[in-house]
This record gives structure tokens, sequence and C-alpha cells, in this order.
């Protein structure tokens, strides 16, 4: 991918970040109204988010696989819908991943509205490019401050604070 492409890209969708903790909702959503393979699951993603998050298949299959293993979808191999690539594995939810769904989706609805209440007061027109991802100029994120704070620490070999940072294996 060239540096114009990825450019576009971080300028016109949405932070991963911001969506990584809700993709078992999400799936579980798109299972809700009817059983789906894989590669539908994320075209109706990437629709449904205007082309703003895309869902990448190794994030979507670990959480497929999750999802399964804490009995929340039921997969299923279908012999008389085969691609060109061969019969295709669909994902249906079970009767504990629609009661799930629908408390994960109200529980959603309801810290987003808290939260839009509390910092936003527009709405967006999809048709038009994200906000940028970008942080300010200057600002410097948890992590990575933690990890300079952390060098620091070890650069320096008689802080006071280090034995508690070792013992609780922060260092």
């Amino acid at each position: 991918m060239d540096k114009d492409t990825e450019e576009f890209e971080a300028q016109s969708s949405v932070s991963a970040d911001l969506i990584r903790g809700h993709i078992n909702t999400i799936i579980l959503r798109s299972l809700y109204d009817r059983d789906k393979y894989g590669y539908e699951i994320i075209e109706e993603i990437n629709e449904k988010s205007h082309g703003q998050y895309t869902l990448k298949q190794p994030t979507l299959y670990s959480a497929l696989k999750r999802l399964e293993n804490q009995g929340y979808i039921q997969a299923y191999w279908k012999y008389n819908d085969v691609s060109a690539g061969g019969r295709r594995k669909y994902y249906k939810l079970t009767d504990s991943g629609r009661e799930i769904a629908e408390h994960n989706q109200a529980e959603w609805e309801y810290s987003r509205t808290v939260i839009d209440s509390l910092i936003s007061d527009r709405n967006f027109d999809f048709s038009q490019p994200a906000p940028s991802n970008r942080p300010p100029q200057g600002f410097r994120p948890a992590a990575k401050t933690a990890r300079k704070i952390k060098s620091n620490l070890k650069k320096s070999k008689r802080h006071p604070i280090l034995p508690h940072l070792r013992r609780a294996h922060i260092l």
C-alpha cells in the first residue's frame, strides 16, 4: 500500500481502538436476522459503517471461534451453497447469543447516549470523510508515556521506586 492510500484510509476510517471492545456485539448483531458466512459478515459491517470500518478476516475468525466457544453462536457447513472455493461455513445465533446481543445493544445505546451528552453536540454526515483520527500535535498516548518512564527508570539504577515496580512485575 502506498503512502497516499495509507493516509487516505487513516483519514477516512473510524479508529479501530474505538471499535475493538465491541467486535463481539457487532458480529452478534450481524447474525441477528439470519445466518451468514464469514465474508457476508465482513461485507455487512463494511456496508453498515459506510466504508468507515473494515473488519479484517483474522479478527473476524478469531472472534467467531471465541463466540462459538462461549455458546453464543453455532457453526455449520452448508453443502447446497457451494461457492467457487467450495462449501461455506455458516454461523447462527444461539438463544443465549440472541440474549447477549440484545443486552449488549441496550447497554451500548445507553452508554452512547450518556457519552454523546457529555462530549458531543454534532451529527455527522457519513458521505463526508471521517474526522481525522490522528491525535493533536504534541499529544502523547499513555502507553508511549509509560514506556518512556519505564525506560528512564531502568536507566537510573538507584531510583527508590524501582524495587516496588520490579516486585509488581512492571519492570
